[in-house]
């Protein structure tokens, strides 16, 4: 299924907002009679309604989906934000308000809320949010543009040809059909608290998302051979949560019970396309997400002992469970039978998290921690058969229930060094026991391991324009029997899965304020982080990143204000492989073993201006200019092996992957008079990525894949829209 552009409504999105406008209209002129305007800015909030046009313009006809807009459309403008009830000095403890934004757009949101101060309060919101994924994806299959669509076949005159294998697809050529992949998410709040009395509290909420459109997927084509087609999958799944809990408050004690679901529902089972790689077009089926539910109990309260000592506690007991119907082993009945109808997957969650902190002495501050939680996978370990015709040989596999422990305790202590001065050090200690309940033998590479962490904070108060903290960690990971390599005959000998094997850590932050004066301010931020496996010969070897923010805000004057920003960030790994030809577990040559470097860079500059004195106060203006560029390059370096057993296919370099994004904001609001005011709003956004996987590759380039002919996604566009603001009491 593709997501259609989006559409507008002009009708349908204006009625309704003509309606917040009479009504507020109305109710402007009732406030009018009983409460004179000065006392009315004193005790009512302001309320505004924003109604007005606006439209899309760009290069290509996707660049409107940028803007909650369609392609090259015009959509509405509207927003709301409306206020009422009991005013403040009044008996009267009321309050209602409803706001929403981008009405008119597909990025519209939309809330009530309505309460009694200090007794009940009830909020009702919705929104939604569209993601174009590519405008350019193409397709041979038929079925892909039909919504929830998931049965693709080969076009007729292609079934025609009776071409088979790779040689079909020069025959597909004329065949692809171009339509917009992406999501939209509709999602739906309900939220509700109450106080019972002054020492119980309840509340309760629900949230409904949907999320529908389409998304690419790798799928294999054809039995033996491993052809791969990139395949338009349908997506159309909701998922639910929902809470309840109740809470006791006293002067010395809190006590909490909750509850918390989620329900996930995938209205597609599976995905059925035809196959261009075999003979006859055989059918081939991909299975969707499955369906899943999620529940969980909570205890949790405090005491406090005293003024400076106080204890948390909290258990949760959670059940996660998967039982959808399997879909068949193939399309053809005469293969084998599963051995069960469904996973029948149980997970139980269990956890304890206890706290204590305390301030034993006026210029010492002691925070004590301890959790445990524990996920274990219950699900039955059954034997899965797989036929010869789609394996190319008879295999049988069964499904690892991995579940893990894992404890934490931690020690930190903050001392007041002087007026102004505080340090704070840390201990922490995190011991994780990974296992599979149901198999005899060890199912992870590492089943426990330990990971040590200290912790050093310096808080800096120079003077009262001038601040800063400075802060240090250092952890060591380490596994606590070793690691075992799980396949011996199927994996590089020395390499080391960097999720498991063992690490030495460092992480530096530090963040500097200066208030220069009431107009002048500069804060900067420098993160820094170093990873080694100094234990891993092959696979991961090193991660380090750099990252620094440097931004300014000045104000000129009362009506006139800047700010600037500039961040970087900086990422480097190191992986170590080896290419052993046939053998890769035994050929061990010095000019076999090479090192892949890369390194991405993220650049972000931004400035902003806001003046609010133009034309006696009446013109305010405002800008924002965004400028984002990126870089990932992967190089290689070693690897000289010219004999027979590298049979000349050594590593290379990638070329680099590249973007580069600049926004540009601008609002001009005109006040007509107090109640009226006119907004002129813009938008300009360019986008240009350089990625190699999209460069010179067409749909039919590789004889043993099924491309899809898509372009980087580029941005030229730009947005302009005018509305009229009315603002009431």
């Amino acid at each position: 299924m593709a997501m259609s552009a989006p559409a507008f409504h002009l009708r349908s999105s204006f009625i309704p907002l003509l309606g917040i406008v009479f009504l507020a209209l109305v109710a402007r002129e009732a406030k009018a009679d009983e409460v004179n305007s000065e006392r009315l800015e004193l005790v009512l909030p302001t309320s505004t309604i924003e109604l007005g046009l606006g439209s899309v313009h760009g290069a290509r006809p996707s660049a409107g989906q940028f803007f909650g807009l369609g392609k090259n459309e015009a959509g509405v403008i509207g927003a709301v934000d409306w206020q009422g009830g009991g005013i403040y000095d009044s008996d009267d403890s009321r309050r209602w308000r409803l706001y929403g934004e981008e009405l008119g757009l597909d990025t519209r949101s939309l809330g009530v809320e309505y309460g009694q101060q200090g007794r009940y309060r009830l909020r009702l919101a919705y929104d939604q949010l569209p993601v174009l994924q590519s405008d350019s994806y193409q397709t041979p299959l038929l079925g892909a543009r039909s919504a929830d669509s998931t049965h693709l076949l080969l076009p007729n005159a292609f079934s025609a040809r009776k071409a088979v294998g790779p040689s079909a697809l020069p025959a597909l050529s004329d065949a692809f059909a171009n339509f917009a992949i992406g999501t939209r998410r509709i999602r739906s709040d309900l939220a509700f608290e109450a106080a019972l009395n002054d020492f119980w509290q309840i509340k309760a909420s629900y949230r409904h998302d949907l999320k529908e459109g389409s998304k690419t997927t790798g799928a294999l084509a054809g039995s033996v051979g491993g052809a791969v087609m990139i395949l338009p999958e349908p997506i159309n799944a909701t998922t639910e949560q929902f809470s309840l809990s109740l809470a006791y408050a006293a002067q010395r004690r809190h006590l909490q019970v909750s509850y918390a679901g989620s329900m996930f529902s995938n209205r597609m089972s599976g995905l059925h396309y035809q196959n261009p790689f075999s003979a006859g077009q055989l059918e081939n089926r991909l299975g969707n997400a499955p369906d899943n539910q999620f529940h969980q109990l909570k205890i949790d309260g405090s005491y406090n002992f005293s003024s400076s000592t106080r204890l948390s506690a909290a258990i949760a007991y959670g059940r996660m469970t998967q039982n959808q119907t399997f879909l068949p082993y193939s399309t053809n009945p005469l293969l084998s039978t599963l051995p069960q109808s469904s996973l029948h997957g149980l997970i139980v969650s269990e956890s304890v998290n206890l706290k204590l902190t305390s301030r034993p002495w006026r210029d010492v501050s002691l925070l004590a921690s301890y959790r445990y939680d524990e996920r274990d996978n219950r699900t039955p370990v059954i034997a899965y058969t797989r036929s010869a015709y789609e394996t190319g040989s008879a295999s049988t596999q069964v499904n690892i229930p991995y579940s893990r422990s894992r404890s934490k305790a931690s020690l930190e202590a903050d001392y007041l060094l002087r007026r102004g001065s505080n340090l704070a050090l840390g201990l922490e200690r995190e011991t994780i026991h990974r296992y599979c309940r149901q198999l005899p033998e060890s199912c992870n590479e590492v089943e426990r391991s330990t990971e040590d962490t200290l912790r050093a904070e310096w808080r800096q108060t120079f003077s009262n324009r001038i601040s800063g903290k400075l802060a240090y960690s250092d952890s060591t990971r380490r596994a606590n029997d070793g690691y075992t390599v799980l396949d011996p005959a199927a994996e590089l000998a020395g390499m080391r899965k960097f999720l498991y094997a063992d690490r030495d850590r460092r992480q530096l932050r530090s963040n500097l304020t200066l208030v220069a004066s009431e107009a002048l301010a500069f804060n900067a931020r420098v993160d820094m982080n170093e990873d080694q496996y100094r234990q891993s010969r092959f696979g991961l070897t090193r991660a380090d990143s750099r990252a620094g923010t440097l931004d300014a805000s000045i104000a000129v004057n009362d009506d006139f204000s800047l700010y600037a920003f500039y961040t970087r960030e900086d990422i480097h790994s190191r992986l170590a492989n080896r290419y052993s030809g046939a053998n890769q577990t035994t050929l061990e040559l010095p000019a076999n073993e090479w090192d892949a470097r890369m390194h991405d860079t993220v650049d972000a500059i931004g400035l902003g201006v806001k003046h609010m004195g133009l034309i006696s106060g009446r013109l305010v203006v405002s800008a924002d200019l965004i400028f984002l560029q990126t870089a990932s390059r992967y190089d290689i370096t070693g690897g000289t092996c010219t004999g027979s057993a590298c049979n000349g296919n050594l590593p290379s370099a990638l070329p680099e992957v590249s973007s580069h994004q600049l926004t540009l904001k601008t609002d001009l609001r005109y006040e007509i008079d107090r109640e009226s005011s006119v907004r002129l709003a813009g938008q300009f956004n360019y986008r240009r990525s350089k990625d190699y996987a999209y460069e010179g590759i067409t749909a039919i380039s590789s004889t043993r894949v099924l491309g899809t002919n898509e372009a980087p996604l580029n941005i030229d566009g730009h947005f302009v829209g005018l509305s009229y603001i009315h603002r009431f009491r």
